[in-house]
């Protein structure tokens, strides 16, 4: 009996998303903790790679709208983002997680520290569950190093970012209060994801390891 044409019709982007997924997973890469990352960081870096020139060329377009003070500093700090995620994903597709996790997590604190220095603390503070998001990422695909280097890196765009509110503002004792909440705020999260992505990764090599055992005894008792 023929499939209605509503079923056929959903098929189709199932079918295009099972495929999407089986392409994102055929990367070479040995590590099975990094290959199950691998489909993720590559979506991540695809969307970073598009988006923001796809924004800015929007914008560009908006010839009656005049550009704002610092807007082509962002513009330009946008774009260089999106070619280090390019080329962050160029990297992953040829197996190379480790350098292409790392390139792009730069790229974010980079970008991170400039807008800080451009605008301030409390113009970016909107962004901070971003950050939490960016922390996430750096712990469960690069683990407990990349994670506190990452948060010493945000500390670091805090305290610049702070400098600049004090210097246009005063109020320093404020400041360096919102400094002391948002670094203690971040300090806990990266606490819990230390944990949290050491206990992972532990788990996903014992599994890993007593499937091997398993194979190796089926072996010897079919030898």
């Amino acid at each position: 009996m023929p499939r209605p044409f509503v079923v056929r019709l959903l098929a189709v982007p199932s079918s295009a998303l099972r495929s999407l997924r089986s392409w994102l997973r055929d990367v070479p890469i040995a590590d099975p903790v990094d290959r199950r990352n691998a489909p993720v960081i590559q979506v991540i870096a695809l969307l970073l790679a598009v988006l923001p020139p796809l924004m800015w060329l929007l914008r560009a377009m908006m010839a009656d709208v005049p550009w704002r003070p610092g807007e082509v500093t962002s513009m330009l700090v946008g774009l260089s983002v999106s070619a280090l995620a390019a080329l962050s994903f160029g990297l992953l597709r040829r197996g190379r997680f480790m350098p292409a996790a790392r390139l792009l997590l730069v790229g974010f604190v980079a970008s991170t520290l400039l807008a800080h220095a451009a605008t301030g603390f409390a113009a970016q503070r909107f962004e901070q569950p971003v950050l939490g998001v960016w922390m996430a990422i750096a712990a469960l695909a690069l683990g407990r190093g990349t994670l506190w280097l990452m948060y010493a890196g945000l500390l670091v765009a805090f305290g610049v970012g702070i400098a600049v509110d004090i210097g246009a503002n005063g109020g320093m004792a404020a400041r360096l209060t919102d400094l002391a909440v948002s670094a203690a705020i971040f300090l806990m999260l990266a606490i819990v994801l230390d944990r949290s992505s050491a206990a992972l990764r532990d788990s996903l090599r014992e599994a890993t390891a007593h499937g091997r055992a398993l194979e190796a005894a089926n072996a010897r008792l079919q030898a």
